[in-house]
């Protein structure tokens, strides 16, 4: 029984072909990230004004809908009540022609059609003045509104570009911030790690041997001059970070692979080959990977199948 075993054993090794097949080869692949605010912002003025005043220094910490600014924004105050009182005086027109209009409609033997139509036409063009001003009070309304710079998001006050009297147009940047407890890191891995990678999936973040876990939200598919690509990565979790805080990330990768025993592959001046059996004969066939260990490694899925030689 043991001289059986012991010739198959030897059968096996010294195997003069084999055929490659793809396996899946599961690996925890790690890197080091940066930590970013997932909102940084310039908040801009909405309309024309004037500084009334500033309720925010650098580095203060604000939440979402805080005052940040106040601003003047006259004429468009007065403005305002011109039009509520044009406004009255034309509803209190309205309601004088709607009662001489019924008093003519009552009463046809006094006034003729074409008098009943005059008041009716004013009755319209006065209704059609009064939707025109609502108009003009609703839009002095919403820029009014306006005058209040309020947070859009929980952040910190990074910096401020307008001082209480100065004047500011619309657009004009007026205060920069970002937030401080909605996060995301960034790492940066070789394209061929990028693409096993898929979006939502998990990922270990450590923080100072405290483990946290995130998953994928972006796979940016851009890659820079050294072939790597940009990958964010949520991060939800109570402990404050800091911008640009380097965290160190873990990615369970399942790589498609084909694992190729090194007598079947020969190493010549750095390239690798491997000897091809066709229905012609032999084939030489350069190949890409390394060697770990006994076993030669490489990615190429399209040699599955194919039967090789040895060296």
């Amino acid at each position: 029984m043991k001289l059986i075993i012991l010739l198959l054993l030897t059968n096996i090794h010294f195997s003069e072909s084999i055929q490659l097949q793809v396996h899946l080869n599961n690996k925890t692949f790690e890197a080091y990230s940066t930590v970013h605010p997932k909102h940084q912002s310039t908040i801009s003025a909405l309309v024309q004004g004037q500084v009334q005043k500033r309720h925010i220094e650098i580095g203060d910490k604000v939440v979402k809908n805080q005052l940040l600014y106040s601003l003047d924004l006259y004429p468009h105050n007065h403005y305002l009540e011109d039009y509520q009182i044009e406004l009255k005086k034309l509803e209190n027109q309205l309601n004088y022609l709607h009662l001489k209009l019924s008093r003519r409609i009552k009463n046809p033997e006094a006034y003729t059609e074409e008098v009943v139509e005059e008041v009716q036409l004013q009755v319209d063009n006065t209704k059609f003045a009064i939707s025109a001003v609502k108009s003009k009070i609703g839009l002095s309304q919403e820029t009014l509104s306006k005058k209040f710079i309020r947070a859009p998001y929980d952040g910190i006050i990074l910096d401020y570009f307008i001082n209480l009297g100065e004047s500011v147009n619309l657009a004009s940047p007026m205060l920069s911030m970002m937030s401080v407890q909605d996060h995301f890191v960034r790492a940066m891995v070789n394209k061929d790690i990028a693409k096993t990678l898929k979006l939502g999936q998990k990922v270990e973040i450590d923080s100072n041997n405290h483990s946290l876990y995130g998953s994928i939200l972006r796979i940016h598919p851009s890659e820079d001059q050294n072939h790597m690509q940009s990958i964010d990565i949520s991060l939800k979790d109570s402990q404050t970070f800091v911008k640009n805080q380097v965290l160190r990330v873990r990615f369970q990768i399942a790589q498609k692979v084909i694992e190729i025993p090194k007598d079947f592959v020969k190493d010549r001046h750095q390239i690798h080959m491997i000897k091809v059996i066709t229905k012609d004969g032999i084939e030489l066939k350069e190949i890409q990977g390394d060697f770990v260990i006994n076993q030669f490694i490489t990615r190429d899925i399209s040699l599955n199948s194919l039967k090789l030689e040895r060296f």
